[in-house]
């Protein structure tokens, strides 16, 4: 309670619309290859909704203000880096069907995200799941995790974010 004022996580929302899945997974994928070149640890999840959630841990220092600029500058860099398939443009209207929103604006105080292995109001009531890498890059899609499946898939393969917290990263400002 201590640190109320200080995130300890940045996170970027990866939301498709119409965009296809591929793209949602690619464009985690340019998150990925841009994060680790400032040498930031992340962490993607499903959002059990329609898109992915990456999430940087964060060591508790930095105010909201500066941990909003670091998932701006993330953002516009990752649609930079991919402007056919992403883009920091939150008008639908002056979107391309075809590109991934990197919303950046839930890292300020109050701002509201699904949790970890929170149930979604969609059909099979799927669940905002950890994920590793790897099922990035393998092609996992939302609906492989479900209330049904979930609480056996974390018995056999384990929480993908066990130790999110043992990699809160300072950030170099």
């Amino acid at each position: 309670m201590k640190h109320l004022n200080k995130p300890d996580y940045v996170m970027l929302d990866l939301d498709p619309k119409q965009a296809p899945w591929k793209n949602v997974l690619d464009v985690a994928l340019v998150c990925r290859e841009v994060l680790d070149e400032v040498g930031l640890t992340a962490f993607p999840k499903t959002s059990g909704s329609s898109g992915i959630h990456i999430y940087v841990p964060l060591k508790p220092k930095h105010n909201f203000g500066k941990a909003a600029a670091l998932a701006e500058a993330l953002a516009n860099e990752v649609a930079q880096r991919a402007p056919k398939i992403a883009t920091i443009q939150r008008s639908l209207a002056k979107r391309q069907k075809q590109q991934v929103y990197v919303d950046a604006m839930q890292n300020a105080r109050g701002k509201t995200i699904a949790a970890c292995f929170s149930a979604r109001a969609k059909p099979g009531a799927t669940v905002s799941m950890p994920l590793t890498w790897k099922q990035i890059e393998k092609g996992v899609k939302i609906s492989d995790f479900t209330i049904k499946n979930v609480p056996g898939s974390i018995k056999k393969n384990g929480n993908a974010w066990k130790d999110f917290f043992e990699h809160q990263q300072a950030l170099k400002l």
